[in-house]
């Protein structure tokens, strides 16, 4: 028998806080969730449907973003090498379960570490919330790639 080939799934906030108990959009059984909102919002109320969650906030932006706007945000948060590994750790500890991950829209946050995580781990990228990872925030990315050891040679383009 085929081993199953696990995916890792990419949702907005309000997709995922509309999973539950219907039986239209029920919360997968064997599945772990990684939870981004920008700080300051109400973090994701997993209300027990979730097997497990993690739960992280920062700004959806890059250094050169964040520079860029440094007047207008003097509370900026950037993703950073200590969430990267929070993440890394998260999915070693879950390699039996789907992944799914959400930001409030799923278009930037949330499909940059899927498809780090996709690539690494070599799951079916599934985005739910857009028509593409077009959008993938290339910081996250860059970020889990350091966080994870991996040599900057291997990186494609």
């Amino acid at each position: 028998m085929a081993a199953v080939r696990r995916a890792i799934h990419v949702w907005s906030r309000k997709q995922v806080e509309a999973m539950g108990p219907s039986p239209l959009l029920p919360v997968p059984v064997d599945a772990v969730l990684i939870s981004i909102t920008t700080p300051g919002r109400e973090p994701f109320d997993n209300r027990g449907r979730w097997r497990r969650v993690l739960k992280l906030a920062f700004d959806d932006s890059t250094p050169e973003g964040a520079a860029a706007s440094a007047d207008a945000w003097a509370e900026h948060r950037l993703f950073n090498w200590e969430q990267a590994r929070l993440i890394i750790d998260f999915v070693e500890q879950n390699l039996h379960c789907d992944w799914h991950v959400h930001c409030d829209a799923g278009k930037s946050r949330s499909v940059g570490v899927a498809y780090y995580l996709a690539r690494r781990h070599g799951r079916e990228l599934k985005i739910h919330s857009v028509p593409s990872d077009e959008f993938r925030n290339l910081h996250v990315i860059r970020v889990l790639r350091e966080a994870a050891g991996e040599e900057r040679a291997t990186w494609p383009t």
